[in-house]
């Protein structure tokens, strides 16, 4: 289709992982930064600016964690984006399927792609997106999506 644009897939594992990875080399020693794994955030109160979460391996725990900055990495029906979409009039979001079909693949990382380096490529065949994110252990993840008629 020659409308696709400039939509990307990307797998959120890599990009949870990749945020994590620099939150911990740049945050952890901090004292400021709380990272929760395991961890299924139930309510978001922006007035007080707690969260509520059920902590999903230790015997469903839930407690009340307080925030400065809240990072919404919580998945396809998160509550951190419903919380903002409820209470801040200036924030717009919309959640839609961007191709009918992708794929990624885990491939040795190439020695002209640098580490920290994103691999953007659009249109890198006609009617196909892409994008390369480098992850740990020498490799990188490519994946492309396109539009089926």
């Amino acid at each position: 289709a020659e409308d696709v644009g400039e939509n990307y897939v990307v797998d959120r594992n890599f990009i949870v992982a990749a945020l994590a990875r620099y939150l911990n080399d740049n945050f952890r020693r901090s004292g400021r930064l709380t990272l929760r794994y395991q961890s299924k955030v139930l309510f978001v109160d922006p007035d007080e600016k707690r969260i509520f979460v059920r902590r999903v391996a230790r015997r469903a725990e839930e407690e009340y964690l307080p925030y400065d900055l809240l990072i919404g990495a919580d998945g396809v029906r998160s509550a951190v984006r419903a919380a903002l979409v409820a209470n801040e009039r200036a924030f717009e979001c919309s959640v839609a399927d961007i191709f009918t079909n992708f794929k990624s693949v885990h491939l040795p990382l190439p020695a002209a792609v640098a580490e920290k380096m994103v691999v953007v490529l659009p249109q890198c065949l006609k009617g196909i997106n892409g994008i390369g994110l480098p992850e740990t252990g020498g490799k990188i993840n490519l994946a492309f999506g396109y539009m089926l008629d």
